[in-house]
């Protein structure tokens, strides 16, 4: 089926970058440099989520050659969605803040609870 070899694909191209998948899941795949975790790649059917400990030239190389192999819908560096919940960065303070409003509120109007 097409999503088997997608994600055959995709986990090819991602050993071949010198990333690995992580054990535990393996929709994560980290990329290491003298035992140190640089780089994780979330993926999730067709979202995708990076984070990076490093330089941004590296990113942005990585970026660039995973978009040169596979079509990106959207290469901004900073995540603001990710599967349905609500991501506030505030990097002055150090925080990543999760947020579920939306989700919530289906969950309410679903159940005719808005008022």
């Amino acid at each position: 089926d097409s999503a088997r070899k997608f994600w055959e694909t995709l986990s090819t191209w991602m050993e071949q970058y010198s990333f690995e998948a992580v054990n535990a899941d393996k929709t994560l795949f980290r990329l290491k440099h003298d035992d140190y975790t640089v780089m994780i790649v979330a993926l999730y059917v067709d979202d995708s989520l990076v984070a990076h400990l490093n330089s941004n030239e590296e990113y942005a190389e990585f970026i660039k050659a995973l978009s040169e192999r596979f079509k990106l819908s959207a290469e901004s560096t900073e995540v603001s969605w990710y599967l349905g919940v609500g991501v506030e960065c505030n990097w002055d303070q150090g925080t990543i803040k999760l947020v579920q409003t939306q989700y919530v509120n289906n969950l309410l109007a679903l159940f005719n609870m808005t008022d």
